[in-house]
């Protein structure tokens, strides 16, 4: 087996062992983890109001509605779970 490959059941045959080894990290890998955990939460927190509150989600659709999208009672929603679960995959 070459030293420099890793072999494991699941799919990972292959792959260099330094893409596996935390030792291996480049500072710029920590930086992009911290900017994705960043943004992930971001999106989150900027959401989770609308999420546990009815009337946060009306006045979303409200203002939906005053600047022309149509079916905004669909749109705020979809919109705000979606920016929420994005932000959920991002982190």
């Amino acid at each position: 087996m070459d030293c420099r490959r890793a072999r494991f059941a699941g799919g990972l045959a292959g792959w260099p062992v330094t893409h596996l080894a935390l030792a291996s990290f480049a500072p710029a890998d920590f930086g992009l983890l911290a900017l994705r955990l960043l943004t992930g939460s971001f999106l989150m927190w900027g959401t989770v109001d609308n999420i546990s509150s009815a009337e946060r989600m009306a006045e979303f659709v409200g203002f939906l509605g005053q600047s022309g999208f149509i079916m905004p009672e669909l749109m705020a929603p979809l919109s705000v779970y979606t920016q929420f679960i994005c932000g959920a995959l991002v982190s």
